[in-house]
C-alpha cells in the first residue's frame, strides 16, 4: 500500500526541482548583490588624485571575476601607498581614456585553453582594431595576465 500516487510523486518531485532552481537563482542574485556593494565601497574609498597628478590605470578584463578583483585590490594597495588610481573594464575603456593615461594595468584573465575573456573583444575591436587608433607613444604600461 503506497501512500501517494504516482502522479502525486511527479507533482512532488516538479515542485521540489522548482524551488531548489528558485533558491539557486536567489543564492546567485544576492552574491552578485553583495559583490557590487563590495565593489561600490571599494571605489568610494579611492580618493581622487590631486591637480595635476594623473591617476595609473588599472584595467581589468575577466571571465569569473578574478582579474577583477585583483585590480581593486591593486588599486587598493596603490591608494594606501599614496599613488592614485582609477579602475576601468577594457569593455568600458574608451581610446581617448586609454590616449590620455600615462600609467596603466592591465589585468586580464583567460579561460579555457586561454581563451581572452568576453569583456576583452570589446576592447580589441573598439580600440586596438579601429581606424582611429589612440597614440600611446606616452604610455608607460605592464601587463598581468
Amino acid at each position: 500500500m503506497t501512500l501517494l500516487s504516482d502522479d502525486a510523486l511527479r507533482a512532488l518531485a516538479a515542485s521540489g526541482t522548482v524551488l531548489t532552481y528558485v533558491a539557486l537563482c536567489a543564492g546567485t542574485w544576492r552574491a552578485h548583490r553583495a559583490r557590487e556593494a563590495r565593489v561600490a565601497r571599494a571605489a568610494a574609498a579611492l580618493a581622487p588624485a590631486a591637480a595635476g597628478v594623473r591617476p595609473v590605470l588599472v584595467a581589468h578584463a575577466s571571465q569569473t571575476g578574478n582579474a577583477e578583483q585583483i585590480a581593486w585590490q591593486t588599486a587598493q594597495a596603490l591608494h594606501t601607498a599614496g599613488v592614485p588610481a582609477c579602475i576601468a573594464s577594457l569593455s568600458q575603456l574608451q581610446a581617448d581614456e586609454l590616449a590620455a593615461t600615462e600609467r596603466a594595468l592591465f589585468i586580464v584573465s583567460t579561460y579555457g585553453e586561454g581563451d581572452p575573456p568576453d569583456a576583452a573583444a570589446p576592447f580589441v575591436r573598439r580600440v586596438m582594431g579601429g581606424e582611429a587608433r589612440p597614440a600611446l607613444g606616452g604610455l608607460h604600461c605592464a601587463v598581468l595576465a
